[in-house]
C-alpha cells in the first residue's frame, strides 16, 4: 500500500510541474496513475482484513498458537492455548512517524520495532535501542513489569551466515537462550545449552504454533518467540 500511494504522490507532481511549464496534460496518464490509488485503497482494506481476523483468531485445540499476520498495527494480538487467551501482546512506536515510515514497503515494516506483551503472572516489553536511523534495530531491552531485566540481540556474524541461520540471543536474569531458525525452514527453535527447550512454526494457515516444555517460563519463550517472528518473517 505504502509503495503505491509514495509512487502515486511522485507521478501526480511530476504532471503538475509539467502541465505549469508546458501546459500539456494527458487524461490517459491521469487514469493510468490513478489505478496506483485504487491499488493502495485495495491494499489498505485487505490490511484492515487482516487485522481483524488476527483480533478475532479463535485458536487451534490442544494447541499454543497466536495469529499475526499484519505486523504494523498497533492493535492488539492474542496468544492462545487452545481456545482460551492466556496472554496479548501489541506493537508500540516511540515516535508517530515511525508507524507511518513503516507503511512505506513490505521491507521496511521490521524497522522500529517495540512489543509489549501482558500475561496472567507479568508484563513483557521488548524496546528497541536504536544505534542508527539508517539501518534496521539489531538490540532490545527487555521490561518485566516496568522494570530491565534483560536483553535481546540478533547475531549475524560470518559463522551463522555460513549455516545459513537466523540468530536471536536473549540473555534474562543470569540465562541465556539462543533462538534459531534455518533461513530455508519456517521452524524456529530455542535453545538452552545444548537442549531445545521450545519450537515455533508459522503454518500455511496464517497462524503461529508453539511449543513449550514443562518446567519452562513459558511467557517469557512465547513472547521472544514472537519477536523473532515479527523480526525476522515480516
Amino acid at each position: 500500500m505504502g509503495e503505491m500511494l509514495f509512487l502515486y504522490g511522485l507521478l501526480t507532481i511530476g504532471m503538475v510541474i509539467r502541465f505549469l511549464l508546458t501546459d500539456v496534460f494527458s487524461w490517459l496518464e491521469f487514469g493510468l496513475i490513478s489505478l496506483l490509488l485504487l491499488a493502495a485503497l485495495g491494499g489498505a482494506l485487505l490490511d484492515y482484513w487482516q487485522i481483524r481476523r488476527d483480533m478475532r483468531y479463535g485458536g487451534r485445540a490442544n494447541t499454543l498458537t497466536t495469529r499475526c499476520v499484519e505486523r504494523t498495527t498497533r492493535r492488539p494480538k492474542y496468544v492462545l492455548e487452545g481456545a482460551r487467551q492466556i496472554g496479548s501482546y501489541r506493537r508500540s512506536y516511540q515516535k508517530a512517524w515511525q508507524f507511518l515510515f513503516v507503511q512505506l514497503s513490505a521491507k521496511l515494516r521490521g524497522w522500529f520495532l517495540n512489543l509489549n506483551f501482558s500475561f496472567s503472572d507479568r508484563t513483557v516489553s521488548y524496546v528497541e535501542q536504536r544505534s542508527s536511523l539508517l539501518a534496521r534495530n539489531q538490540k532490545w531491552l527487555v521490561y518485566e513489569n516496568g522494570e530491565v531485566v534483560g536483553t535481546v540481540r540478533t547475531d549475524a556474524s560470518l559463522k551463522r551466515m555460513s549455516t545459513f541461520k537466523e540468530v536471536m540471543l536473549l540473555s534474562y536474569q543470569d540465562v541465556e537462550y539462543e533462538v534459531t531458525s534455518s533461513t530455508l525452514s519456517s521452524k524456529i527453535k530455542v535453545w538452552q545449552g545444548a537442549e531445545v527447550i521450545a519450537t515455533s512454526k508459522a503454518n500455511l494457515r496464517s497462524d503461529v504454533t508453539f511449543k513449550v516444555k514443562e518446567q519452562q517460563d513459558q511467557s517469557l519463550i512465547l513472547s521472544v518467540l514472537v519477536l523473532f517472528h515479527y523480526h525476522f518473517q515480516s
